[in-house]
């Protein structure tokens, strides 16, 4: 494993789907950049939605070239079909990062949440808090965008056991 290490985290949604880029140098970890993809809404079909979710990870991928890509694991809600949807916005984000030979770290959000806060039941202000003691402040213009950053702080933490 070399010194710097850049991670790639995505919190995958239909409407909103959030990315952030983290790097690790040795053991200090370094906010790089973060955002948000925000597909067209069209009544039509989501298969459009999906195409702006694939291209936008495209697009983050080859302008960071991540190391490592995460990405949150899809829970079952109430509704199925929010359920299915957001698995379809997830499938888009893998298959990006598939695209650029990498294979996404699936976290559930409990385990995101333990590892960066310590407390796996985190609310998104604990969330948010933590991750500002660890890279300093950060504005984030949405919670996809803060999640994305747990996300990707919390795959360096893992990538290390490897």
């Amino acid at each position: 494993m070399t010194d710097k290490l850049s991670f790639l985290g995505i919190d995958p949604g239909l409407r909103r789907t959030g990315w952030a880029i983290i790097r690790k140098d040795k053991t200090c970890l370094k906010y790089i950049a973060s955002g948000v993809i925000q597909p067209r809404y069209t009544i039509q079909s989501i298969a459009y939605q999906l195409i702006d979710i694939f291209n936008g990870i495209c697009h983050v991928i080859s302008q960071y070239e991540p190391s490592y890509v995460a990405i949150e694991n899809t829970y079952v809600n109430e509704n199925p079909a929010s359920s299915l949807k957001l698995a379809q916005a997830r499938s888009a984000a893998i298959i990006a990062s598939a695209k650029y030979g990498l294979i996404p770290s699936e976290y559930q959000a409990s385990t995101i949440k333990k590892t960066v806060s310590g407390n796996g039941n985190a609310d998104k202000e604990q969330l948010y808090k933590m991750i500002t003691l660890q890279l300093g402040f950060i504005k984030c213009k949405t919670n996809d965008e803060s999640d994305a950053i747990a996300i990707a702080i919390c795959d360096t933490l893992f990538q290390k056991l490897v």
